[in-house]
């Protein structure tokens, strides 16, 4: 059984975690969550059982509050099923138990922690290894997109599974790039809207994404081709895209414009994919 620990209990946090629940509970087991302060224990309860995308979760779900004034970091415990899970709310990852929880794996999925020296404290307090849900800064941290390069998982500690942009486009642009070879690329995602913009028009350094979501097409920067060119690398300098965020709450669509080494059909693109 894998140990996992969840620092980070925003959307990928939370799915990550039904997703464990509902199909792969046998083999993984939860046995810590870090969320943020921007609601009390039972507000993640809440939020875990009932979701406006995937439904609601068919299994019980309850709180124990902390009560433990000598454990100020520690939220409560959410019960699963009758398996308790303790949720903390801890800014510094140093101050976290993974050591008393073995912790195998940590999935972190803060999106705030992409840059060595932040995941870095998950190791130093005592898990084993860390996956990021998106793209790393930096050097010092590999990127793995399954189906591209999983096979050259060489044991490290810290790594990435970069975006969900990258696991989209990265499998077909291998195949093509295998087949026919790439000159360059262009891609452009039409995407959900993310936490990161506003609800109602408001401020933003992004001035875009600033504007309303539920009701604008935005046009935003991607990381996911940087990021394919890790996982990929003759894709690196050859690989451009944009975004495009539109108001649907999830899903994405990539759209490829290949400029290949030689002439092809469309059926023989068909038949390599």
């Amino acid at each position: 059984m894998i140990k996992v620990a969840i620092n980070g209990y925003g959307r990928i946090g939370r799915i990550s975690h039904r997703v464990i629940i509902q199909w792969h509970s046998d083999e993984i087991d939860v046995v810590a969550i870090n969320a943020g302060s921007s609601t009390d224990i039972k507000g993640w309860m809440h939020l875990l059982k009932y979701d406006s995308v995937y439904g609601l979760l068919p299994f019980e779900v309850s709180v124990k509050p902390n009560i433990d004034l000598s454990k100020p970091g520690l939220l409560g415990h959410l019960v699963v099923s009758g398996k308790e899970i303790p949720v903390y709310s801890q800014k510094d990852p140093a101050q976290l138990p993974w050591k008393d929880l073995n912790v195998d794996v940590v999935i972190e999925s803060t999106g705030a922690f992409t840059k060595l020296e932040k995941v870095q404290p998950h190791i130093n307090s005592g898990a084993k290894s860390v996956v990021l849900s998106a793209p790393a800064k930096g050097p010092g941290i590999p990127t793995y997109v399954i189906s591209v390069n999983d096979d050259k998982y060489a044991g490290e500690k810290i790594i990435s599974n970069a975006s969900c942009t990258t696991n989209c486009i990265t499998p077909p642009a291998k195949v093509i790039q295998e087949n026919f070879g790439i000159e360059k690329a262009m891609m452009t995602t039409i995407h959900g809207y993310t936490s990161d913009q506003r609800l109602l028009d408001g401020g933003h350094k992004d001035y875009r994404r600033g504007r309303a979501a539920g009701v604008n097409i935005i046009p935003t920067s991607t990381g996911a081709t940087l990021a394919a060119g890790e996982a990929l690398p003759p894709l690196k300098g050859i690989f451009v895209g944009l975004a495009i965020r539109v108001p649907v709450p999830v899903g994405s669509l990539a759209d490829f414009t290949f400029l290949l080494k030689r002439a092809t059909t469309k059926e023989e693109i068909n038949d390599a994919l």
